[in-house]
């Protein structure tokens, strides 16, 4: 069971609230624009649940992140083919300018027209056609890059060249 966060009074419901506020930055309009709830019981009991909403309004998926320091696996995701979601594509104007970030929580501090891919790259797989890339050879936007550098064997790494060119092979500007 899915419960908007601010119809909670329950201990988890507070510590989350504290987490999304004071370590990650949310403001309550934030929390109140991505729907953010939590999760009573099930599979990702005692997890921050951010939903995703297609173009008809309908959740078609959701990131559900653990609070606690001991919470085995800080990322759930439901079994779902990753190509095929655009997340939050309701709020998406594919007429201005996209920003395609990693996560949910770079994607809520940039703020409108933002696309979280829930990985460092966009999901391509063999048997689908990425649901996003479509849509970016559709509309063409100008499209921002927002990744953090990883470190990976003691070596910068810079997804956003990645994704650059992965882009490019679309003939899609970045």
């Amino acid at each position: 069971g899915y419960e908007f966060i601010y119809y909670s009074n329950s201990k988890f419901a507070k510590d989350a609230l504290n987490y999304l506020i004071n370590d990650r930055g949310l403001t309550e309009q934030d929390i109140y624009k991505w729907r953010i709830g939590i999760c009573k019981n099930g599979d990702y009991y005692n997890r921050i649940i951010i939903p995703s909403f297609n173009s008809s309004g309908n959740c078609n998926y959701f990131v559900a992140r653990g609070v606690y320091s001991d919470t085995k696996y800080t990322y759930l995701y439901p079994k779902i083919e990753k190509s095929q979601i655009i997340f939050n594509e309701l709020n998406i104007d594919w007429n201005k300018p996209i920003f395609l970030t990693e996560g949910c929580f770079d994607a809520i501090k940039i703020g409108k027209n933002v696309i979280p891919l829930i990985g460092k790259t966009i999901p391509i797989d063999a048997e689908f056609y990425s649901k996003l890339i479509e849509k970016l050879i559709m509309y063409q936007p100008v499209i921002y890059l927002c990744f953090d550098t990883d470190i990976v064997a003691g070596q910068p790494i810079n997804r956003s060249i990645e994704i650059a060119k992965l882009l490019m092979s679309y003939s899609l500007s970045e």
